[in-house]
């Protein structure tokens, strides 16, 4: 007795089975290349929120008054909450002449910074000898290092003869 399936019927029956091994083939790895894409899309995301969350804010709203050739000294400060971060200030305009912002310094989790959450205090000092009395609107900003996150503020400072 011979074969009872067509030896042609066969062919196309592997044919068939090869093709739903290859769409199920494809299936699969579209589904888990999504859950891929997925996954670091939601971490994307969680760095993202992470970044916003960790937007300074400037603690400085204005300065004691400045006196023309008389030493001034006045600190600028910003903080960060929920977040352990070291913010880079610095003077865009407005600043009389004869001062400038000198050093900064970072306190993470110290007492001062504990306050309403805040993680880390940066202060700034402003100083100098201003040269021209006047009333000036000093225009800070306070950055993350990474540079995607700011806070800007303008600062009164008057400058008495």
């Amino acid at each position: 007795m011979g074969n009872l399936v067509d030896p042609t019927a066969q062919k196309k029956l592997a044919l068939i089975r090869l093709g739903w091994i290859v769409v199920l083939t494809l299936f699969v790895s579209s589904a888990i290349a999504i859950g891929v894409l997925f996954i670091a899309y939601k971490r994307e995301l969680k760095k993202a929120e992470e970044i916003a969350m960790a937007r300074p804010i400037i603690n400085t709203y204005d300065f004691p008054e400045a006196k023309i050739g008389q030493e001034y000294r006045a600190l600028v400060a910003a903080s960060v909450y929920n977040f352990n971060v070291e913010l880079e200030g610095r003077v865009l305009s407005g600043l009389p002449e004869g001062l400038r912002l000198t050093s900064c310094r970072s306190d993470f989790n110290s007492p001062i910074a504990k306050f309403a959450a805040v993680n880390s205090l940066t202060t700034c000092t402003l100083e100098g000898i201003p040269q021209k009395s006047g009333k000036y609107l000093v225009e800070i900003l306070f950055s993350i290092p990474n540079g995607f996150v700011s806070a800007k503020e303008i600062v009164p400072l008057v400058v008495n003869p």
